[in-house]
């Protein structure tokens, strides 16, 4: 199942937020397979925070290359807030560290995660934020390899 784009919804509810997710599906196959949770659960006031975690559970054989991928070889992972009134990106996102090895497909060393990564996203939340419905997206824009082909660069 391929998620093309990472949602949560974030619901007014008197002087907090609650938080609710929901993920807009298509209909292709891919080895990279993301799930987002975000923390904390419940009612957050406006000026406040919470933290997305972007989870990649990633097909064996394949692997997908990191936050810190240098230029010159392989799309590197990046993270994009989309613009809202209510949210924005609260700090620079991170990861755990990734394995570094030579590549063939780009003949050279890259920076990658294998099996999975959880990429951590502080979200800031407008004070004063509008009343109402929100909703938070999250796009996830990746490139994924194997031994012997990459796929081209996704966005989800």
């Amino acid at each position: 199942m391929r998620m093309s784009l990472l949602k949560v919804r974030v619901l007014a509810w008197g002087a907090g937020w609650m938080l609710a997710m929901g993920a807009a599906q298509a209909a292709a196959q891919t080895p990279v397979h993301w799930s987002l949770k975000v923390a904390p659960a419940g009612q957050i006031p406006p000026g406040g925070s919470v933290t997305a975690t972007a989870t990649a559970s990633i097909d064996p054989g394949w692997h997908v290359y990191a936050l810190t991928q240098g230029p010159g070889g392989p799309h590197a992972l990046e993270v994009t807030v989309q613009k809202s009134p209510v949210f924005s990106l609260g700090g620079k996102p991170t990861s755990p560290l990734p394995t570094r090895a030579f590549d063939p497909n780009f003949n050279m060393e890259t920076e990658f995660h294998e099996d999975s990564a959880a990429i951590t996203i502080p979200i800031k939340i407008a004070k004063p934020a509008p009343g109402g419905p929100a909703v938070l997206s999250i796009d996830m824009s990746y490139q994924t390899c194997n031994e012997r082909l990459c796929l081209p660069p996704a966005v989800e």
